[in-house]
């Protein structure tokens, strides 16, 4: 294998939709960079991964990845947290400046697109914010959802800015809260916020951003069988221990892609025999939104299969 040469310091995100490889490609990397005498850690851009207790459902990194490399961000907050972009961010900076101070390569994991965006160029929210002021403005929007419906305040989102409704989905209500939270706080509409974001430079001299594009029949395949593997290692268990713990089931990692839809045969509401089919559409649908922000974000490398040789030639 020819040396792949890396600028000093450098980040280097991989990105895509959910069951997609990254992890695995990722890993390949750090490994080959490794032979080449160069350190690598992992930092995790995944809205769930964050949350301590929620493994299969997350696809976390495994116990052999983690004690190969180093990985931040996994298990830093409570699943009965709010967890945001913004305490993402305030996390994830720090963690990239040591990487560098320790003279290793930053590699950027994931598939959470605000995350990577708040990451990697910032926004006029997040370090930026007023954080008392934000508090204060999600609170009542969460009294409002709670006495009016997310359906309610979705109309809104829509009303205050007719550009978000490509972006901002009815059953999204971390993006409705955060999207009237947001105009409220910065008096622009949200599309408007995104739009100066997606322009922005990265954060990061030499930051490669590459994103894994699949087939749409293939990637389904492949999303199906790791539902099937992950019910199979004990996903519903792991739902019903969570909740025997104490996370109410509305809690917000217990509303994301794959937990939402185990609550739902826990509680009755589905059954148990539609439930690995319900994920594997449920990821699809996430898949599909996931490859659409990617594709509309500024410097992103597309590399399609064989995505190691790709990221060979893409890296020199």
């Amino acid at each position: 294998m020819n040396k792949i040469t890396l600028p000093y310091p450098a980040v280097i995100v991989i990105a895509g939709p959910s069951a997609c490889g990254k992890s695995a490609l990722a890993m390949k990397l750090a490994r080959a960079l490794h032979e080449q005498g160069r350190i690598c850690e992992f930092v995790c851009a995944d809205s769930v991964t964050v949350y301590r207790g929620l493994d299969l459902g997350a696809a976390k990194p495994t116990k052999d990845d983690q004690a190969e490399f180093r990985h931040h961000l996994i298990d830093v907050a409570d699943p009965n947290d709010s967890f945001t972009a913004g305490d993402f961010v305030r996390l994830a900076l720090p963690a990239i400046v040591g990487i560098h101070a320790r003279g290793a390569v930053a590699l950027v994991v994931g598939g959470t697109g605000f995350y990577l965006r708040a990451l990697l160029r910032g926004m006029a929210s997040n370090e930026k914010e007023d954080h008392e002021a934000a508090a204060a403005i999600r609170k009542k929007l969460e009294a409002r959802a709670a006495t009016e419906g997310w359906e309610i305040l979705h109309r809104e989102v829509i009303r205050l800015d007719p550009g978000s409704i490509a972006t901002v989905h009815a059953n999204d209500h971390y993006r409705v809260l955060r999207a009237l939270q947001a105009m409220e706080l910065y008096g622009k509409p949200w599309s408007e916020l995104n739009r100066i974001a997606r322009a922005a430079s990265f954060r990061f001299p030499g930051t490669r951003f590459f994103c894994l594009e699949m087939d749409r029949e293939v990637l389904r395949a492949r999303i199906a069988e790791r539902s099937r593997a992950m019910l199979e290692a004990g996903l519903l268990e792991e739902v019903q221990g969570l909740i025997n713990a104490g996370v109410p089931p509305e809690a917000k990692p217990l509303q994301s892609v794959g937990y939402k839809e185990c609550v739902d045969t826990l509680s009755g509401r589905e059954s148990a025999d539609t439930l690995c089919e319900r994920i594997t559409q449920s990821t699809s649908r996430l898949g599909k939104q996931q490859r659409t922000w990617f594709r509309g974000e500024q410097g992103v490398e597309m590399l399609l299969p064989d995505f190691w040789e790709n990221l060979l030639r893409a890296l020199g």
